[in-house]
């Protein structure tokens, strides 16, 4: 065989081994698409019924955001729900700035998570004086109140 008829072939063999390639990425992404990247949701309100999407979620955190996940069965308490829906404002930063995000989440018995930065935390036994104090040790930035707490029990 003659040296130019072999380059031809290793050419040709070059350009299928390319094009069998490329038909066989097109046939896998068609069959097994990649899944699109979760769209970051606008809050409302600091108070929402739903569950925040991963990617919400985080974006609220990483820019120093708490977030109180309470969890609720159809006996719970009508004054704890009362609070929670006040937890936003009550707890805001000492510039007045809203750092927590409520979501209230049906479920077969009453506790509440919080999740920011530094902290993810369970409380079971869920009273206002249980709430706040978790709230005030777990917040990047406490308030007021949590300091006036803190000096009415030992003052």
């Amino acid at each position: 065989m003659r040296k130019s008829t072999k380059k031809a072939i290793m050419a040709l063999a070059i350009v299928l081994v390319f094009g069998m390639s490329t038909i066989a990425y097109v046939v896998t992404s068609v069959s097994n698409p990649v899944q699109q990247e979760e769209e970051l949701q606008l809050l409302e309100s600091y108070v929402i019924d739903y569950e925040l999407n991963y990617r919400t979620e985080s974006e609220y955190i990483l820019n120093g955001f708490t977030i109180f996940k309470f969890y609720y069965a159809d006996q719970a308490d009508t004054s704890i729900l009362s609070y929670i829906d006040q937890l936003p404002n009550i707890f805001k930063t000492d510039n007045n700035q809203i750092q927590l995000i409520v979501q209230k989440l049906p479920a077969n018995t009453t506790y509440a998570n919080i999740v920011n930065y530094y902290v993810i935390e369970e409380i079971v036994n869920l009273t206002e004086e249980n709430i706040f104090d978790s709230l005030c040790d777990s917040l990047l930035s406490s308030p007021l109140e949590c300091g006036l707490k803190q000096v009415n029990y030992t003052g």
